[in-house]
This record gives C-alpha cells, structure tokens and sequence, in this order.
C-alpha cells in the first residue's frame, strides 16, 4: 500500500481499500494479511470511494465525474453517469452505497444531491432540494433497516 485513503468491508470480510498512491483498489483477505487482487483503471483517474456488491466493485472517480463497475477479478465492465448536471450525470462523485433493494447510492457532491442508480446504471431517482437539505453529500451508508445516513462536508 502506498497511501490507503477509504476502507470499506464486502459481506464476506474481505476489506477493500481504496489506495490514492498508485489509484487502484486492493482487496485483502478478510485478515488483511493476503492481498487478493488489485482493480486498476486504464485511465488511472483519481479515485474516491469502493464497494463490492454481489462480486462487482462499484468505484467512484471524483475529477472523471463517473463510477466505473469492475468484475471481482478487476475487469471494466461498464461506467455509470457522465460529467454534468443533468439526472443521470455526476458532478463530484463521492460516497457510495448499495440498498436493499440493489440499487446503487451515489453521493454527487457538487450538484448537492444523492442519485439512484439501477447496477446496470440507469437513474432510479433523485434526491435532492430543501426539503432534503444537502450541502456537500460526501459520504452514505445504510443502516439494517433500510435508512440511509449521509455526512455532509458543508453542515456542522
């Protein structure tokens, strides 16, 4: 490891880091003692969050606006959202989640809002305007009973 920077743990233990000093996600042995592969994107865009969800590591690229899905063996499979303002479209992508139902929650933290997606990248939904309240969403997880908690950089 170079500069680990996120942690976040799949349903079977195994941790998976997200390593800025070479922008690539390890995933180690539920010990931590065995690295067991490495998820590199070809275009070594600085990344920010990872998840696995049903063998697939969902990866949030920040400056490339987009989350790339690999294979549990690290192969691309496809991207979700573009740079851009519109429903659908990343601007800062940030935290990410997967719900009960199997959708993808992305924290788009310059556009000020949380997007739904399907895991094959359609937008579900929207979350977004005052009745919501968000800031700067910067990071989400969901609880066992199905709430979402997100941090927001912008509120103390």
């Amino acid at each position: 490891m170079k500069k680990p920077f996120r942690l976040t743990i799949t349903r079977d233990g195994r941790l998976v880091v997200c390593d800025r000093g070479d922008n690539t996600v390890k995933v180690f042995s539920p010990e931590g003692t065995q690295l067991l592969h490495t998820i590199s994107d070809q275009d070594r865009a600085f990344l920010c969050f990872a998840v696995c969800y049903q063998n697939m590591y969902n990866v949030s690229y920040y400056s490339a606006h987009i989350v790339k899905v690999f294979s549990q063996k690290g192969v691309f499979l496809h991207s979700i959202g573009a740079p851009k303002y519109g429903d659908g479209q990343l601007n800062g992508p940030a935290g990410i989640t997967t719900d009960r139902f199997s959708n993808l929650v992305v924290c788009d933290c310059v556009n000020k809002r949380l997007q739904i997606f399907s895991l094959d990248g359609k937008v579900l939904s929207i979350l977004e305007g005052q009745h919501i309240g968000l800031g700067d969403p910067y990071s989400v997880v969901v609880s066992s009973t199905g709430q979402l908690f997100v941090t927001d950089a912008e509120k103390q």
